[in-house]
């Protein structure tokens, strides 16, 4: 009887104490899912020399960071041939290599910016949205890098804009 008594006690304590951790759990979860993200301070991280070039994430007209963690960064250049290439450098691999995606002709980069193909979409996860550039979708992009959707699309029509010489009739 009183072995049976302390069991049930025990049950009801490992009840509790399940629920508790699992509420708790939850609540994290929660709390973690309303934090605006924010782009992380690199002031005080200063890259070597011989690695500033491929860690730089200012925008230049030729030169984009579109998506950024700690483990990859893609990337959206100019080429001097008036060639938009996109680059996958993933920083797990020891060669750090930048691994070219896909690339947009001079004619192609000319349609996509007479057409306006260029779109944004935030969607519903917390640090990721979805862009899309002419036949190329659904990339993933980081919010945190940019204010808003809009300012995202300019600074890739900057970069785009860049492989198209302003005296260059376009189609």
């Amino acid at each position: 009887m009183i072995w049976e008594s302390i069991q049930e006690i025990a049950q009801f304590v490992n009840h509790i104490a399940t629920v508790g951790i699992g509420a708790f759990a939850a609540w994290v979860a929660y709390q973690t899912l309303l934090k605006t993200p924010r782009q992380q301070d690199r002031s005080a991280s200063a890259p070597d020399s011989a690695d500033a070039d491929e860690l730089e994430t200012t925008v230049s007209l030729s030169h984009l960071v579109l998506f950024e963690t700690s483990k990859q960064r893609t990337t959206l250049e100019t080429e001097a041939a008036g060639v938009v290439n996109c680059y996958l450098l993933d920083k797990r691999d020891t060669s750090a290599v930048k691994k070219l995606q896909w690339s947009i002709g001079r004619g192609a980069v000319s349609r996509i910016l007479n057409e306006n193909d260029v779109k944004a979409h935030g969607g519903y996860k917390p640090r990721t949205g979805l862009i899309n550039i002419g036949r190329h979708r659904n990339w993933l992009y980081t919010k945190s890098l940019f204010d808003s959707e809009e300012q995202l699309e300019q600074q890739i029509e900057l970069v785009l804009r860049t492989a198209v010489p302003a005296d260059e009739p376009t189609p």
